[in-house]
């Protein structure tokens, strides 16, 4: 618990003051949320992760002195970055622990949002037997009301509410593997996180591509990408360099054929790696 709640806050930046909990999980596709802002995900999945960690241990960790920080995180590299123990972290083992920790996150975050929407019994039957299996899921009834309030639910709800309720049911229907209308816990995962499913994945390159792409071309400038992350980026954007930081990622790693946009498979490889 301690080694994953540090990580926690190397992701999230160890001076980060935590979030109140709120009764409603933070909900991905809410009429409130921002645009598709891939970048962003393991960061807020990770604060999510700590706000929901008991308050005595992260009272714990605000009152660590640096000296204290230092030897924890040595702590953490030694006993699970550095795997052939030679002093060093080379690009590979931190990969391998970065998405050991990301994975944490996700499923922390996918075991409270399944928590709050209170599955329902579904008894289903087999071909191996005549009595009928019994699995935990979510209805999609339930999920609307669950997430909504009635105003979007309503028939005359404004285009932007109408526009989040149609992407909510294409993701969902896109995660419903076995098309009952129904999704189970492991289909839940890739309704909340379809970037991180490659059989999921489209729908996530498709919602980036209509929240970047504004002059419905089919790829994505880099005037559109920097429009988009200007829009979604927080404070982190009024450092000096952050623009020319952005637009060299968008052009020596992002834009891989070197046309200056962004088409379908090379969102692709960035949105769903």
């Amino acid at each position: 618990m301690r080694l994953l709640l540090l990580s926690c806050l190397i992701v999230t930046v160890l001076s980060a003051e935590p979030k109140k909990e709120t009764s409603s999980p933070p909900v991905s596709d809410t009429p409130l949320q921002k645009p598709f802002q891939h970048q962003s995900s393991l960061k807020d999945g990770a604060q999510q992760h700590l706000d929901s960690q008991q308050s005595a241990e992260q009272e714990e960790y605000r009152q660590l002195n640096p000296d204290e920080v230092k030897l924890l995180l040595l702590k953490v590299v030694d006993e699970n970055v550095d795997k052939d123990k030679d002093g060093y972290v080379t690009p590979d083992e931190l990969k391998v622990w970065l998405r050991v920790l990301q994975e944490k996150v996700i499923q922390d975050n996918v075991n409270r949002q399944w928590a709050y929407y209170s599955p329902e019994t579904e008894e289903v039957l087999s071909w191996e037997g005549y009595y009928p299996e019994q699995k935990k899921v979510i209805t999609w009834e339930r999920y609307l009301n669950y997430t909504y309030p009635e105003e979007v639910l309503k028939a005359d709800a404004n285009p932007e509410a109408k526009e989040v309720l149609r992407r909510a049911e294409r993701r969902w229907k896109n995660a419903d593997v076995d098309g009952d209308g129904s999704l189970s816990k492991e289909e839940l995962r890739d309704f909340i996180h379809p970037e991180e499913s490659q059989r999921a994945g489209g729908v996530a390159v498709l919602e980036a591509m209509e929240d970047m792409d504004t002059n419905q071309d089919k790829k994505v400038s880099l005037d559109e990408y920097m429009a988009h992350l200007n829009k979604v980026s927080g404070e982190e954007k009024e450092d000096e360099n952050w623009v020319t930081a952005q637009r060299g990622h968008f052009t020596d790693f992002l834009d891989k054929n070197s046309d200056g946009s962004l088409d379908e498979k090379e969102m692709r490889d960035w949105v769903v790696p």
